[in-house]
This record gives structure tokens, C-alpha cells and sequence, in this order.
């Protein structure tokens, strides 16, 4: 080979060089995972239907409106291992999304992401975030929400859509034409679930008692959060209403005990309407009012 071939194979090779190393460092980087949390149960599936008693709110309020506080953590599908997680953290900001985007260092493959919305707990009450105990870290009094959902990310998947759901259910109780005297009421409540699990599977069984005294008397109304109950009319509602005046007759007024079912993001609505000693009792089923019993007080 001639010194004029050599040069040409030495310069046909630096070209080639110079080429492959221009498209390498055209090439973009690997997509980030993504993913674009949204509130799916922004209202209650019946509230439209309570003429104004759960009141109906906007969708298209901010994320923060619905949900305050976001936990999540992203698991290895195939190992089970945890390879991110993010402890509980206040929303910040007006954005209709709670926008998570994962570091560029995380590998293809196939992934779990579990998030929780609403808790006060660093993190749900389970080591592993598989579920949460509305008993402790007032966790009974919070909105729950919740997701879990398998991510498939490579170079063409690399943007997702996460829904939360709300876990729970209200239970809104009213008083009617009650006499001026009473302005104490407790309520005992049985057979819900004790536990939310990832992915809406509930497990347990739990029990609560409150007590409120009202600063309007006559009619009034109070609510809670509560997790389904444990079957079809499972759940008791005991009720009782007090006179705490000094010197006040302290026997309770006591109406019959009701069996009720509290399902996911669903109102149930208890009215005692009370009428010359006898309390008459309607709750709001399938989106109309039924009447269940009228008792007399002795």
C-alpha cells in the first residue's frame, strides 16, 4: 500500500469517527419517568343528588383543594424492592396535577406506584405502604385517597396518568324540631372496615364512638368520615340525644338503633325528625329519602 492509499484509509477512518461521535451527542437523552397524579373523586358519586346537603364542589379547583398532603413510593415489579419514596409532603402551589418526575438514573422496566393522599402520618401505618389504620395519627378524621398502578416505562412509555380515589365514605346525621333544651348528642357506629389497603382492598373491623355538643339547638347536623361498612346493612348507628343544662332531666332521649351501609364515596344521610315524644327516622338511599321507623319516647 502506497503512502496516498494510507492517507486516504487514515482520513476515511477519522471521518468516520467524527460522524459517529456528532450522531452520539445528537442523540437526546433517556425520558425521565413521568407521572401526573389527578383527583378522579373530586365529589361524592351521590352528592348532586342531596339538594344542597353535601354540597357539590367544582372540578377544576386546584389539587390542593382535594388533597393536601401526597405520599407515594415506586416498587420494583418484579422484586418487590422499593426503589423511591417520597414521606408525606404538604401540595404547594395552584396546579390541577401533582406532577412526580423520577430521576433520569432510574432504569427501564417495569414498576409499582403507590400513592396515598391526605394522610398526617410521615407514611401509611404499614412498613411496606400497603395499607393504612384509621385508628391511629387521626387517620379517621382524614379524606383519604389512594392509588396503586403499574408503570410499563421505556424510551417510547415514559409519561403516565395516576387517579386517586377516595377510601372512604361520609356519614352525615340530622337533627329535626329537637326540644331547646337538648345540645348533647353521642353517636356509636359499628362494623367498618378498619383498614384501607392499597389498591381499595379493606380488611378489619372497627368500631367509633363521638360525642358533640351543639351550639345550635333545635336543628342541627354533624358528619364523618368512615371507612364501608362490613356487609349490606352491617353497620349499626346508635344515636342519643342529651339535656346538660344544670338541673336538666339527664334521661336521654333514645331512638330506636338503625342499621345502615356507609359504602366508598358514597353519602348516607340520617334525618330524627322529633315530634310530640316520638322520633320519626329517615336515611337517603338511592338518591331518595326512605322512611325506617318512628318511635315513641318514654
Amino acid at each position: 500500500m502506497n503512502i496516498s492509499n494510507i492517507k486516504l484509509v487514515i482520513l476515511a477512518a477519522a471521518a468516520t469517527l467524527l460522524c459517529s461521535s456528532c450522531i452520539r451527542e445528537e442523540l437526546p437523552p433517556c425520558p425521565p419517568l413521568q407521572v401526573d397524579v389527578v383527583v378522579k373523586d373530586k365529589n361524592y358519586f351521590n352528592a348532586a343528588a342531596t339538594d344542597g346537603i353535601e354540597p357539590v364542589r367544582p372540578e377544576n379547583l386546584p389539587f390542593r383543594e382535594y388533597v393536601s398532603t401526597v405520599y407515594y413510593r415506586l416498587d420494583d415489579a418484579e422484586t418487590g424492592e422499593m426503589v423511591l419514596e417520597q414521606t408525606n409532603t404538604v401540595v404547594a402551589g395552584d396546579a390541577d396535577t401533582y406532577a412526580i418526575t423520577f430521576p433520569e438514573s432510574l432504569p427501564f422496566g417495569r414498576y409499582i406506584l403507590t400513592v396515598w393522599g391526605n394522610m398526617q402520618s410521615p407514611r401509611p401505618l404499614a412498613d411496606d405502604a400497603l395499607y393504612t389504620e384509621v385508628t391511629q395519627y387521626h387517620a379517621a378524621e382524614n379524606d383519604i385517597y389512594t392509588t396503586v398502578d403499574t408503570l410499563d416505562y421505556d424510551v417510547y412509555d415514559a409519561r403516565f396518568t395516576a387517579e386517586l380515589e377516595r377510601a372512604k365514605g361520609k356519614l352525615i346525621v340530622m337533627a329535626e324540631n329537637m326540644p331547646e333544651d337538648v345540645d348533647f348528642s353521642t353517636k356509636d357506629i359499628d362494623a367498618i372496615y378498619q383498614y384501607i389497603g392499597r389498591g381499595l382492598r379493606y380488611g378489619g373491623e372497627t368500631e367509633f364512638h363521638t360525642d358533640t355538643l351543639w351550639d345550635r339547638t333545635v336543628d342541627f347536623s354533624t358528619d364523618m368520615l368512615l371507612c364501608p361498612s362490613t356487609g349490606h346493612d352491617a353497620t349499626t348507628l346508635d344515636v342519643n340525644f342529651y339535656r346538660t343544662a344544670a338541673g336538666a332531666q339527664q334521661q336521654p332521649l333514645e331512638p330506636e338503633d338503625i342499621n345502615i351501609t356507609m359504602s366508598r364515596n358514597e353519602v348516607t344521610i340520617v334525618r330524627y325528625v322529633y315530634y310530640d315524644g316520638s322520633f320519626t327516622i329517615y336515611v337517603f338511599v338511592d338518591d331518595s329519602w326512605e322512611k325506617m321507623h318512628e318511635m315513641e319516647i318514654e
